[in-house]
């Protein structure tokens, strides 16, 4: 099964060390930028599954720099020179033709090769040889249907394609995974190219989806001096998406794999991680210097004190970038040094992906049940008390919407008593890690195909919904038949393996009776939280004069004025008339302050602004008008 989740810019001497030249191509070479066409290389397919005519395994011109196939996004390889075109060979679309559900219904069905081959090139004189590209890159399947070595590959050959060495490119990338839009690889090829004057590059497609993309060819002669690259990031938060007054629940630790590529080892690089809103600000930034790294090697960087507690964020998209660098040494590839991760604070959702973009697929036992969750983790800063309600998923038929009718799925809300990264617990309901306080079960039909759907939440004596211990954590699991597919965002998001106590996995996966023995990288189910006040009856009210709301009636905002006897800290919750909670937040050392709250968003109507605290609350109906 296959789950897809600039003005032009010079090549300018800053990306070479001082002892590198390029010696082939170059910044406003049409070979180099595919300027315009493939001009000089030869695009040769190969074979095409299904007795499809090979010459359809063609590498092609692209003037958009993105795959067009069923399932690939709308992100661009994002070169340098990516506006006057790139080379690309669009397996996906090959496959299938744009259309998910043509699998092998393409012009050349996978799987397939494709060629695309330089011209003559001249080394004479040169005794170090640097294949340096950019590149974007996805994949599903590689040679022989194999997910252990990717469909990428170059290469070279010094007696003008007589005979080639191959090199394997993107092995770091995690199958099904992909590289960075804006991806620099750089390839020794002197012990093939070097002080030869008929040497020939090919770029090489074989295997299954999706895409690869290529621009921006340079050869380079001289040594790599400094090169430094961020292989992987590591997303460590539970949840993407976390709710404004959920925010300083749990610490982002931060960790990454870093490679020296270049000659030198390197003993003063650093590594910095910064907190970027949408408007380009820069909320929070860190840094620390790595231990050395010799040439030639890579490695995790862990950093169990290098943390960042999210406080004060207004809802909105976040980027968490993280960079390698060495202060006052220009780097060989510098487009390799970042990588980067994104995160919402939201105004009340609490889930742990956005809409979903593919859909998770299980075994092939038709007969065992399997599941997959997520985990989401309370503040102890909240004062209010919240019920979930009941639980939003979407599912879909593995084959056809027919696949759901019929089929039972259950919603299983577990307390997590004892944190163990990875299994999380032995099976549903053990009793040492996971604890059900809460159910839903719902019976799907093809209506519920590719549809967001709620499970109403039962606790376990039969009430309504779970009122959710603050500062605990909890998990939601999915589980369904073999045949039905769990909804997810596979924007790239990874959680490492074996992190220890305190660390949390982002998604789990249930199968025929037992948790596996991993926490799962790159994907995460949208499974949503739906909550609503406990009760609006003020039991312990605070004083009239102690909270104000106006104005009253209101149209795009109001106020939430206090005169508190002494400084507390309040949680204030905006509901609908049956306690749905539209949004909540959190904050501390309230005494005589003035809390605006937005209420743009709103239908005209009445709502509830309560305010709760350990000294009382206070429920007020406000009436919104537009």
């Amino acid at each position: 099964m296959r789950i897809f989740i600039l003005c032009t810019a010079l090549l300018s001497i800053s990306l070479l060390t001082s002892a590198q030249t390029i010696i082939w191509g170059g910044p406003g070479d049409p070979n180099s930028e595919f300027d315009g066409g493939l001009n000089d290389w030869t695009a040769e397919g190969i074979f095409c599954s299904q007795g499809a005519s090979s010459n359809n395994a063609a590498w092609e011109h692209s003037t958009t720099g993105q795959s067009v196939g069923g399932f690939s996004s709308d992100d661009r390889i994002m070169s340098p020179s990516f506006n006057n075109g790139v080379a690309l060979f669009d397996s996906d679309w090959l496959d299938n033709g744009g259309d998910p559900n043509n699998f092998n219904g393409g012009v050349c069905p996978v799987l397939h090769r494709g060629e695309l081959i330089s011209p003559v090139m001249n080394f004479s004189g040169h005794s170090t040889v640097i294949l340096r590209f950019n590149q974007f890159f996805r994949w599903y399947l590689g040679p022989n249907n194999s997910e252990t070595e990717p469909p990428s590959s170059v290469h070279v050959s010094n007696n003008g394609g007589n005979s080639w060495t191959k090199f394997v490119v993107n092995e770091d990338v995690e199958f099904d995974e992909f590289t960075p839009a804006d991806d620099v690889v750089t390839l020794d090829i002197s012990n093939i190219a070097a002080n030869q004057s008929n040497v020939r590059i090919k770029f090489v497609f074989e295997g299954d989806a999706y895409f690869w993309m290529i621009d921006d060819v340079y050869v380079l002669g001289g040594e790599v001096e400094n090169d430094l690259s961020m292989d992987l990031h590591y997303f460590h938060p539970t949840a993407r998406y976390i709710p404004q007054a959920y925010q300083d629940a749990e610490e982002f630790p931060f960790s990454a794999r870093i490679s020296n590529d270049g000659g030198n080892d390197i003993s003063n690089a650093f590594l910095k991680v910064q907190i970027i809103n949408n408007n380009q600000q820069e909320m929070w930034a860190d840094s620390m210097a790595l231990d050395p790294i010799s040439s030639g090697t890579s490695g995790r960087v862990e950093i169990a004190d290098f943390t960042y507690l999210p406080q004060g964020l207004t809802p909105g998209l976040y980027v968490m970038r993280y960079t390698v660098y060495q202060p006052g040494i220009e780097d060989a590839t510098p487009g390799n040094n970042t990588r980067t991760s994104t995160f919402f604070i939201t105004n009340n959702s609490f889930w742990q992906s956005a809409d979903p973009i593919g859909y998770i697929g299980s075994g092939f036992d038709e007969d065992a049940m399997w599941g997959w969750g997520s985990f989401f983790i309370t503040s102890p800063n909240t004062q209010e008390s919240f019920n979930v309600s009941s639980i939003e998923a979407t599912f879909a038929g593995q084959t056809s919407a027919g696949d759901l009718n019929g089929q039972m799925a259950e919603a299983y809300l577990m307390e997590v008593t004892s944190f163990d990264v990875g299994s999380a617990g032995t099976t549903i309901d053990d009793g040492m890690t996971n604890i059900v306080v809460g159910l839903g079960e719902r019976s799907l039909s093809a209506a519920d195909d590719f549809e967001f759907i709620e499970f109403d939440i039962e606790g376990l004596n039969g009430e309504s919904g779970f009122v959710l211990d603050n500062g605990t954590p909890y998990k939601v699991m999915l589980v369904v038949d073999e045949r039905v597919l769990i909804g997810y965002d596979d924007d790239f998001v990874n959680v490492p393996l074996n992190l220890g106590d305190g660390d949390n996995a982002s998604a789990n996966i249930f199968y025929d009776g037992e948790f596996a023995g991993f926490s799962y990288v790159g994907e995460m189910p949208y499974i949503k939280l739906n909550l609503r006040l406990v009760t609006t009856a003020d039991e312990k009210p605070l004083p009239e004069s102690a909270i104000k709301v106006f104005p009253n009636p209101a149209e795009h905002y109001t106020n939430v004025q206090f005169d508190m006897e002494n400084a507390t800290d309040v949680t204030i919750t905006l509901a609908d008339m049956n306690g749905r909670v539209l949004w909540y937040n959190n904050w501390s050392g309230i005494q005589r302050d003035l809390i605006p709250i937005d209420l743009s968003r709103l239908s005209a109507g009445q709502y509830i602004i309560r305010v709760a605290s350990g000294m009382g609350t206070s429920t007020k109906t406000i009436t919104v008008t537009k």
